[in-house]
Formats: C-alpha cells, sequence, structure tokens
C-alpha cells in the first residue's frame, strides 16, 4: 500500500463531496424548465442525415445526464472511489493479521525457550531505553512481542520496535527487532554506533558532525559512525579488540549507557522462527561478553 494513501485518499473524498455539492447547487438554482424545451426543440429540428429514433435517443440520454448530473457523477467517480476505499481497508486488514500472527509466533517461541513473553511490551523499559538515540525519532512509537530472559545479574530482552516518520507521501512506518540488556556491571561511557552511509556521513563531515575515527583501525572507521557526549571517554574506551568485535558484525547498530545497551539492524525485523530469534539473542550475548572482556581488561 502507497505511503500516505490514507491521507491522500480523505483529501480526494472532501474534494469530490465539495463537488457534488456545487453541481448539485448550479443544477438547483438554474432548474430543469428551459433545458427542457431545448431538448425538445433539438428533437424537433432533427438533422437531414440522422435517422429521427435514433436522435430522439441521443437527445434523451443527454436529458437524462443533465437532469441527474449529482447521481451520474457518483455512479462514476463513486465507484472507482470504493476500489480504492476498499483496498485501504483490505491492506489494514492484511497488516492487522500480519501484526497477529507474528505476535502468536513469539509468544510459541518463548514458551519453547522458557522465557517471560509480554506482547504489549513493558512500561518500565519503555522508561529505560527513552534515552537512547533510536527511541526518539519519529512519533507514535510502539514496543511490542517482548521476549525477557533475565538473572539476578543481567536481562536480555528482544522486542520490535515501531515508529513513523513523515507525513502525507513522505509517512513511512519503521520497524526493527531490538535486543536490550540491562546488567549493573556495564560502567562505560555514553556511545552510539551505526553503519556509515558513505554520501551522507561524507557531507557529515564537511559540515562539522561528529565521528570518532581510528587511525589506528581504518576498518572500523570506515565501516561505522561512532559518536558520544563524552568523546575522550569513549574513545579511550573503544580499544582494538572492541573494536574488532564490531568490525565482524557489518551492519549492526549500537547505542550504550552505563549499565545498558541496545542492539539492532536498521529497520530489519528478525524472521519470527525460533532459530532466528535464539541466534540474534546469541548475538546480544557475545556482544555482552565483549563489553565484560574490555571491562576486565582496564
Amino acid at each position: 500500500m502507497p505511503s500516505g494513501f490514507g491521507s491522500w485518499l480523505l483529501r480526494l473524498l472532501v474534494g469530490w463531496l465539495v463537488m457534488v455539492a456545487v453541481v448539485s447547487h448550479v443544477k438547483a438554482a438554474e432548474g430543469e424548465g428551459p433545458r427542457e424545451v431545448e431538448v425538445m426543440d433539438a428533437v424537433d429540428r432533427g438533422g437531414e442525415n440522422d435517422p429521427v429514433e435514433d436522435r430522439r435517443d441521443e437527445v434523451r440520454e443527454r436529458g437524462w445526464i443533465d437532469n441527474n448530473l449529482v447521481l451520474f457523477l457518483v455512479l462514476v467517480h463513486g465507484s472507482w472511489i470504493s476500489v480504492a476505499i476498499a483496498w485501504m481497508l483490505i491492506a489494514r486488514h492484511y497488516n492487522r493479521v500480519r501484526e497477529e500472527k507474528r505476535t502468536n509466533a513469539l509468544g510459541e517461541i518463548a514458551g519453547e525457550l522458557e522465557l517471560k513473553f509480554l506482547a504489549e511490551g513493558d512500561e518500565a523499559l519503555t522508561e529505560r531505553l527513552a534515552g537512547l538515540p533510536l527511541f526518539n525519532i519519529g512519533r507514535n512509537q510502539t514496543l511490542s512481542n517482548l521476549v525477557v530472559a533475565d538473572t539476578a545479574e543481567v536481562q536480555v530482552a528482544l522486542f520490535d520496535f515501531k515508529y513513523v516518520t513523515g507525513r502525507g507521501k513522505s509517512k513511512r512506518v519503521r520497524r526493527q527487532t531490538v535486543v536490550a540488556v540491562q546488567a549493573t556491571e556495564l560502567r562505560m561511557p555514553a556511545f552510539h554506533l551505526r553503519p556509515e552511509r558513505t554520501l551522507v556521513d561524507a557531507l557529515g563531515s564537511l559540515v562539522g558532525m561528529q565521528d570518532i575515527d581510528f587511525d589506528d583501525h581504518p576498518g572500523f572507521s570506515r565501516a561505522f559512525v561512532l559518536k558520544s557526549p563524552e568523546e575522550q571517554e569513549a574513545r579511550d574506551f573503544f580499544d582494538h579488540g572492541l573494536l574488532d568485535c564490531f568490525v565482524a558484525r557489518p551492519g549492526v547498530s549500537f547505542e550504550a549507557l552505563s549499565g545498558l545497551f541496545v542492539y539492532f539492524r536498521r529497520w530489519k525485523e528478525v524472521d519470527a522462527q525460533a532459530p532466528k530469534v535464539k541466534a540474534f539473542l546469541g548475538e546480544g550475548f557475545s556482544v555482552l561478553q565483549a563489553l565484560r572482556e574490555r571491562l576486565a581488561r582496564n
């Protein structure tokens, strides 16, 4: 379904109704008497080369349209507008069925793994994540399909996160599956990194936008944009071993505060299949282990 279709259709319907109202008003003001006289005159005049009966049929048809213009507009334009509305309703139904199917599948997977499942997410987790960049993009942010594995020391959560950007034709619904890890042992500076997008980031560098690079690790600097409000602390925290850890995971985005990080691939949902979910949770655990090893090197 095209983005912004609903708002476009609404504007179309309003415009169409205004047109019908105007035409109805004009027809009511004009009246029908003079037109009927013109029609009868046209029949009487006829044409030397036109059969009289065909001429009468033509005049009758034109007279019916003129006398029932509003109904004619409803029949002509209402048909394709009805198709457009039906298309919109079918698309909405499809999306709802898709989301319900995904929720049910993830709930079953959580049950198989003996993990907690919260289809509507968790308000406390949402509040905790509010300080990270991902959760401050767009509007109508929704955290759902939350799968939680926790111990006394660490909590690992997998969930779907959705938000909306743009309006009208530029409206986009963005979805991604996220792993969030909380552990008090993660005493590290706030930072976030994402894959480098060549043109956008090249222009950003020209206007002085922050990107922490490492001369001794050009592979990381080419692959990722790293930013932090604590630039020197972040630069010190990323030793060679941690840089290698992220280079081995192309395409990932990572955002961290002290005691918390999230790990995801931009606008990518993990398939609702047990092996894929376990593999993505495993990626989160492996990054947690890499951070633990980095902290142990202090």
